[in-house]
């Protein structure tokens, strides 16, 4: 007898249970693009610890995208851990020499871009 898979609707709950929406995601994974929207989303509502698990997946799970690392980055900055920003900076400038802070922010959510310019700055992104 297999176990009980979660409901597809699960998905619409993914800012509920955390049980949930951990089975959720494994069911169903998410594009880099939309784990980095749910990312920003929680961002926006306070929920730094719950962006940064999700942002940590995205990265383990795209290991070629620079983005999971560039949001990971706002976060740490945010936080004051700078020493884990700048070895994420050195990886991202590894894969792009040419990324600056400001092109960095569009991992961002729009009401906090301003700040994280001078975040991306200190964590040492030109």
């Amino acid at each position: 007898m297999s176990a009980a898979r979660p409901r597809p609707d699960a998905l619409g709950s993914l800012t509920g249970g955390h049980g949930r929406r951990t089975a959720a995601l494994r069911l169903y994974p998410l594009a880099i693009g939309t784990r980095l929207v749910l990312a920003a989303a929680q961002l926006g509502v306070g929920r730094t610890e719950e962006a940064e698990a999700i942002a940590q997946q995205g990265r383990a799970e795209n290991a070629d995208s620079i983005a999971p690392r560039v949001m990971l980055v706002g976060i740490y900055t945010e936080q004051g851990r700078l020493e884990g920003a700048r070895a994420l900076v050195v990886e991202i400038l590894a894969v792009n020499p040419q990324l600056t802070a400001e092109q960095a922010t569009m991992v961002v959510p729009p009401d906090r871009r301003g700040s994280a310019i001078e975040d991306f700055r200190r964590a040492g992104l030109p």
